[in-house]
């Protein structure tokens, strides 16, 4: 497979801060996520990818050409920011038929084109409505209906799961699957969350501060998510107790006390928790609250960085 996207010590600079700093990656296909925390550089990377703005150094180029000076490019290329959409006192028709007309096709063409880009995100039913009244998961996916109106080969997608409930969730995981199911078209997209993104991608690449940190499959970021130390915290009145037992827990890495209970460090949380009910069961330990702080990036991307993780 060629190579659709390429970046090569791509890097942008804002005033004094940087904003990305010597990313180099290929993109040969699929489905990708670009996943890190809020102001990690995923926007900077796909505003620099799409041409809306010039690198402070370094390339990318699309397709073997850099983004700018040569505007068909976009015709392979849709796009959907994370910013909210303009127009919302506009109908989805009344929106898209004027962008349509800006890809060349006519009046009539630009209409069935709008028509079937909604289809496609299944919005036809309300293609007559005020956007002004759509729910936020609604006006993302007018988002990708937009992107799509020049029938592109690769659709980038900044933050496409902001705002969506379930239901707009599934059927963008239907869209996904459909759109490169035939191995021609090809999807990379951002997100600050993982269980969001673990079961429309195929590949993963983490990116914290400006730099990737790691990539690869699903599978291998686990595994490397694995090797980062979970912080569960539980509150109970028995916080002596309950450290003596779960010290005798092969996953368990450290104990600490708190104030209204015990703080853990686990290397297998799924481990821990599928035990802990019997322990406490055992050994009738009232447990008044328990939770992870670590299903969050950011935890984790501190411990990719650092190598450590706070208590």
């Amino acid at each position: 497979m060629s190579t659709l996207i390429e970046t090569y010590k791509l890097t942008k600079w804002y005033g004094p801060v940087i904003g990305l700093n010597e990313v180099t990656w290929s993109f040969e296909g699929g489905i990708v996520g670009l996943l890190g925390p809020n102001g990690a550089g995923k926007s900077t990377f796909l505003k620099l990818v799409t041409g809306q703005m010039h690198p402070s150094q370094g390339w990318v180029k699309i397709m073997g050409k850099a983004p700018f000076g040569h505007g068909r490019l976009f015709m392979d290329v849709g796009y959907a920011p994370e910013t909210e959409l303009s127009f919302l006192y506009l109908t989805p028709l009344q929106f898209l038929v004027p962008l349509g007309r800006m890809y060349g096709y006519s009046r009539k063409e630009s209409r069935k084109k709008a028509i079937e880009v909604l289809e496609r995100v299944q919005l036809v039913n309300v293609k007559d409505r005020k956007m002004s009244t759509f729910s936020k998961g609604m006006r993302q996916r007018i988002k990708i209906a937009r992107a799509l109106l020049g029938s592109p080969r690769i659709l980038i997608l900044d933050e496409p799961l902001n705002g969506m409930d379930p239901i707009g969730r599934k059927l963008l995981l239907t869209f996904f699957q459909e759109y490169t199911k035939d191995g021609n078209h090809h999807i990379l997209f951002s997100s600050h969350v993982l269980h969001e993104i673990q079961s429309l991608t195929h590949e993963i690449l983490l990116i914290t501060k400006g730099k990737i940190r790691a990539r690869g499959s699903l599978e291998e970021i686990r595994n490397l998510m694995d090797e980062f130390p979970h912080r569960i915290r539980i509150q109970t009145p028995s916080p002596r107790k309950l450290g003596e037992k779960l010290a005798n827990f092969p996953f368990v890495r450290g104990i600490f006390f708190e104030e209204r209970g015990v703080l853990v460090h686990s290397h297998q949380p799924e481990e821990f928790f599928q035990s802990l009910p019997a322990l406490v069961a055992k050994e009738k330990i009232e447990i008044q609250e328990l939770y992870s702080e670590d299903d969050n990036l950011e935890a984790v991307f501190r411990y990719l960085v650092h190598g450590k993780v706070a208590t």
